[in-house]
């Protein structure tokens, strides 16, 4: 089945694409401006470390409290701030290159499962290597040296210190900063490949609003997938229960159903809630749709009712010497009635299509076929 994706508001179109892939570029414009921006704030404070280094030496108490405050609020907040800028340089990056792709394919095929699709197309695995490689990396790590020799003069004035021990707390800034960099960046990349992780970037967070997910409930999900095919995704399977009293009667329930605008024949079924098994979610159907209670309850099959559009499959069952209540039902169940038929009946009615529910249909001839052929033949040889 399939259905086109098709918006005729504005905000949707082809312009409004390209007006957030302009957002984006500029975005990145000002992004990388901004960058440069703060590693030119930072280099001239470095230097004002090392012009300032001999007079602050002269005052009479505190030049190295001041020339610590000044290199550790460099060292602390420099990193902090470079990996934030990171971060939004790869969300508006992977947004203007979807955004782009998108306008290639067409906006009238824009899904959430296409938005995905290309996300994970775009997003390489993060290793450590890639990761050191990057230009970004590079320049990051380049200012970070600042630092260093900002480092170096503070605990150079602090007396003699072993050169191995400056070396190694020199790489050791290095290596945490770029341990906490690379997971940073990792954990942005894995949380934008999660189910909804598209809302990460916020330029294409407007994919939510394209009934992409036409509808959920605790049930199922109707979903638009990349190909513009409708599919309903079962959170869970579902039942169809055989009622069989011990006069060898099939029951069934006479159900309004509005798709159809008429009185349906139908057997009691329905879908397991969570954690559910369909076995117990037969008996609940049984017990919520007919008052009824059975001696047995036996599976006798299962079936895809349509392999098209649904995805979940449905167990059958046989309920044994059932015995159940007439009882008034809410006018939201539309149920009208709870009737008996003999195998007679039921043949004929499948013939003559008075039944016709898909799932109904399905469940009547696995009983039949062990009713006639199997395990329940001689119960029913005499009826």
């Amino acid at each position: 089945m399939y259905a086109p994706v098709i918006h005729n508001d504005l905000k949707c179109g082809d312009n409004f694409l390209e007006l957030l892939y302009a957002e984006a570029n500029e975005h990145l414009r000002e992004n990388d401006k901004k960058r440069d921006q703060i590693l030119i704030v930072i280099a001239t404070l470095s230097g004002a470390i090392f012009g300032f280094y001999e007079k602050l030496k002269g005052l009479p108490f505190g030049y190295k409290i001041t020339m610590m405050l000044l290199v550790l609020m460099l060292s602390i907040f420099e990193p902090f701030i470079l990996i934030t800028y990171r971060k939004w340089h790869i969300v508006y990056h992977l947004g203007a290159k979807v955004l782009q792709q998108i306008m290639y394919i067409g906006v009238e095929r824009v899904s959430v499962q296409l938005i995905k699709r290309l996300l994970e197309d775009n997003i390489k695995k993060p290793t450590l290597t890639r990761f050191i490689t990057t230009t970004e990396t590079m320049i990051y790590n380049l200012s970070l040296f600042m630092n260093i020799s900002n480092m170096y003069i503070l605990f150079y004035s602090f007396g003699k210190i072993h050169p191995g021990f400056m070396i190694s707390m020199f790489m050791g800034y290095l290596i945490l900063y770029n341990y906490i960099h690379f997971c940073n960046i990792k954990k942005l990349l894995s949380k934008i490949l999660t189910e909804k992780g598209y809302q990460e970037i916020w330029l294409l967070d407007f994919i939510k609003d394209l009934s992409a997910d036409i509808y959920e409930n605790k049930y199922l999900k109707i979903i638009v997938d990349d190909k513009n095919v409708v599919k309903v995704i079962n959170k869970n399977n579902g039942c169809v229960v055989v009622p069989i009293t011990s006069a060898n009667k099939i029951v069934l329930i006479e159900i309004f159903r509005d798709t159809v605008n008429r009185n349906v024949l139908e057997l009691p079924r329905g879908f397991a809630e969570e954690s559910e098994s369909t076995e117990k979610a037969a008996l609940r159907e049984l017990e919520e749709e007919i008052g009824g209670q059975c001696s047995r309850i036996v599976k006798i099959g299962s079936f895809y009712p349509d392999t098209g559009l649904y995805k979940a499959e449905i167990d059958v069952f046989l309920a044994l010497n059932t015995k159940y209540a007439i009882r008034k039902h809410s006018l939201a169940e539309n149920i009208r009635d709870i009737k008996e038929f003999d195998i007679t009946e039921i043949y004929s009615k499948l013939l003559n299509g008075e039944i016709f529910d898909s799932y109904t249909v399905t469940a009547l001839v696995f009983a039949l076929r062990h009713i006639l052929n199997g395990s329940l033949k001689e119960k029913f040889q005499n009826t």
